[in-house]
């Protein structure tokens, strides 16, 4: 927090009205959580090398690691530069946030299926699907932007991954329809997670600008699906009406049923009100990296 300044003086002030009246006596451990610095977390590439291998490596720099509890290939790091050494650049580990591991923790991909990623830049969870599935089966890891496919193509490479396919498309108009054994919709959004982008956004709206991409990208994503197949929908983002409107708009709209997520990671269920909550995943700023993370099945 920058010196003289209050945690509300550093956030956009429609932000902290709207979710000082959503969030009532908890939204001041919102702010102040939100505001705080992270613990860095890696992710070892089980593909190349073993997370021991990955622990003793980052020790002898200095490092601090704390294995997660629900990950055993998952650490928290304490550095200020986690992707400054040769084994990061080698693809030996992969530099991601807790919450972000937890869509495909939660989608849970296996060796041999057939997956996509309507949105898969810049490839986290995607090359996290890779190493769940031991690089077998198939993943189409699609995008929209040339220059999102660019980095994504070389996030893919420098894994080692060998069963994705990148393509640039638009994922509410890819065609065909029950394709897929599963399907991962991270979607765009409104990123309220990054206080670094929040602390620097003129733009910041209490609107749901996103709503009408996400529901045209989850409808994709559904009719891609097998019959039987599961569907994970993901935001970075705290505002219900591109998480937990969108979830009970799938459920009035699509031919899908919720599925309840088992999580160890600390985390909340979804806020009142809405037909999803139960069922679905909130993880708030002292939890985590701010996620929301709800599990369907085609029927």
């Amino acid at each position: 927090m920058s010196e003289g300044k209050t945690v509300y003086e550093e956030l956009p002030g429609k932000f902290v009205e709207m979710y000082t009246s959503l969030l009532g006596s908890k939204a001041d451990k919102f702010f102040q959580a939100l505001v705080q610095p992270r613990k860095a977390s890696i992710r070892a590439n089980t593909l190349k090398t073993s997370p021991s291998w990955i622990e003793e490596r980052l020790h002898s720099y200095g490092w601090k690691l704390d294995k997660f509890d629900w990950l055993d290939y998952a650490f928290y790091v304490e550095t200020d530069s986690p992707g400054a050494t040769l084994e990061h650049i080698a693809g030996y580990y992969y530099v991601q946030s807790d919450s972000s591991m937890v869509p495909g923790y939660v989608l849970d991909p296996r060796p041999g299926e057939l997956v996509l990623d309507i949105a898969a830049s810049p490839g986290s969870k995607t090359t996290h699907l890779v190493q769940l599935m031991k690089n077998q089966g198939g993943i189409l890891a699609n995008d929209v932007s040339i220059g999102r496919i660019s980095i994504l193509y070389n996030n893919l490479k420098r894994f080692g991954a060998l069963n994705t396919i990148v393509r640039k498309s638009d994922g509410r108009q890819m065609s065909g329809r029950e394709i897929f054994d599963k399907a991962l919709a991270d979607v765009p959004c409104s990123s309220e997670s990054s206080i670094a982008r929040l602390r620097t956004s003129r733009t910041w709206s209490p609107e749901d600008k996103f709503s009408s991409l996400q529901r045209q990208l989850l409808s994709s994503a559904v009719r891609l699906t097998k019959i039987g197949g599961k569907i994970v929908y993901s935001t970075c983002t705290f505002r219900p009406g591109e998480n937990e409107a969108v979830i009970d708009w799938a459920l009035e709209n699509l031919p899908v049923k919720l599925v309840g997520v088992k999580l160890m990671m600390d985390h909340d269920h979804g806020l009142g009100g809405y037909e999803c909550s139960k069922k679905v995943v909130r993880i708030w700023p002292w939890q985590g990296e701010g996620f929301f993370v709800a599990k369907l099945e085609r029927i």
